[in-house]
């Protein structure tokens, strides 16, 4: 059973890119180094199950709501990247 208070983190552009690699990576079974970060993500075969279960992870990782839309309204492991590593806002959050 998941605690009811998460610890919030915001990570840096360059750690959550990393996370993100490695997760797509893991995921898709594909080699970290073939994953180009300016490339959209669904470019890799990735199906929706797959993207709501990422953004589960990363909630779970960022301590944080995201919307299960994330990927697709931020295509790109660097601009989710970008996106993650700015202070939470409402923005993004499927509020």
């Amino acid at each position: 059973m998941k605690a009811a208070t998460q610890i919030q983190r915001t990570p840096g552009i360059d750690e959550i890119t990393h996370w993100l690699v490695a997760e797509l990576s893991r995921r898709l079974r594909i080699d970290p180094k073939e994953i180009d970060v300016t490339y959209e993500i669904a470019g890799y075969g990735l199906d929706s199950r797959q993207a709501i279960r990422i953004t589960a992870s990363l909630e779970d990782w960022l301590g944080r709501k995201l919307s299960p839309t994330l990927l697709w309204e931020y295509p790109t492991v660097s601009e989710l990247a970008e996106f993650l590593s700015q202070p939470e806002s409402d923005e993004g959050c499927g509020n």
